[in-house]
């Protein structure tokens, strides 16, 4: 310590030198991966702030979005494709090969769609996001700058609604009946989910992300298009992603961020069940963080 205190005596302009860059070089909270991790601290601390004034409401919000999803479960087959982590989805293996798919929000998970076409699946990706083509993207993967909206807004947009999408991809890949969905549009599909209910072809099959389920101040009727979806289709697989917020009380758990997949109700007798419950506490999308189970704590015992 003497000598460290000589030493900038006589060097004074070491001094603010100690003081702006050592701390630096010792601050791993710069590096994506801690500081992704410090702002997810810091969110789920604001949350609980918010609950100790907002108990009753969140309580019921959270437990009628849990109870949707674990009401409708069924226990089917199923076989990850894409990444063993994130980007990765579970499918039937009827809809892994020789079936159309349209995939929506493709950002740099380009695993499940390449996955796809190696099974002689017909592939059409949609993302108005990224700069061009990705470049390790499956050739006989057809991709198009265009996303999901919730209204057709002029030529100049790049976002559209589903029907068009749809036509679009009819008309490209020559493919009129059954068809399945993916999509990752980072909360948006809750401004154009009740679009899938008012096609007359809807999708076989659906694998997505949804986004923002624990309760905020503006929640714009998602319980409501979430049990509309829910009367066309029947979830055989749901899980949080554990790179989101998660929210736990002495009666439930919930992440922010949960994966499903969903097969059209007249088709679930057709497909094989499984041995195992692959419902709520079924793999990792960030494989360094613990996951967690959602739904009501009296239930888990049953994955």
């Amino acid at each position: 310590m003497y000598k460290g205190h000589k030493l900038t005596q006589k060097f004074p302009f070491l001094v603010p030198l100690f003081k702006s860059i050592v701390p630096k070089l010792l601050d791993f909270t710069d590096f994506p991966e801690y500081r992704s991790s410090v702002k997810l601290l810091l969110k789920e601390r604001d949350f609980q702030l918010k609950y100790s004034r907002n108990a009753i409401e969140i309580d019921q919000w959270h437990l009628a979005i849990l109870d949707l999803l674990s009401d409708n479960l069924s226990n089917i087959q199923l076989e990850r494709i894409g990444s063993s982590n994130d980007g990765g989805y579970f499918v039937p293996p009827a809809y892994c090969t020789h079936n159309n798919w349209i995939t929506i929000g493709l950002g740099s998970n380009i695993d499940f769609e390449n996955d796809l076409v190696s099974k002689d699946c017909k592939v059409i990706s949609f993302d108005p996001t990224l700069p061009g083509r990705p470049r390790n993207l499956n050739s006989n993967v057809i991709y198009k700058p265009l996303g999901w909206g919730a209204f057709y807004d002029g030529a100049e947009s790049s976002l559209v609604p589903l029907s068009t999408l749809i036509e679009m991809a009819e008309g490209i890949m020559g493919f009129e009946n059954e068809w399945n969905l993916k999509f990752d549009i980072e909360g948006n599909e809750w401004k154009c989910l009740d679009q899938i209910g008012e096609l007359e072809n809807k999708p076989a099959l659906i694998v997505c992300e949804i986004h923002f389920i624990i309760w905020d101040k503006i929640n714009i009727n998602k319980i409501q298009s979430l049990r509309k979806l829910l009367t066309f289709y029947r979830i055989c697989f749901c899980k949080g992603n554990n790179y989101s917020q998660y929210f736990m009380t002495p009666e439930y758990g919930i992440y922010d961020i949960v994966e499903i997949t969903l097969i059209r109700k007249d088709l679930v007798a057709t497909l094989s069940t499984s041995n195992l419950k692959m419902g709520i506490n079924f793999g990792k999308n960030n494989k360094l963080a613990i996951q967690m189970p959602i739904g009501r704590i009296k239930q888990w015992e049953e994955y």
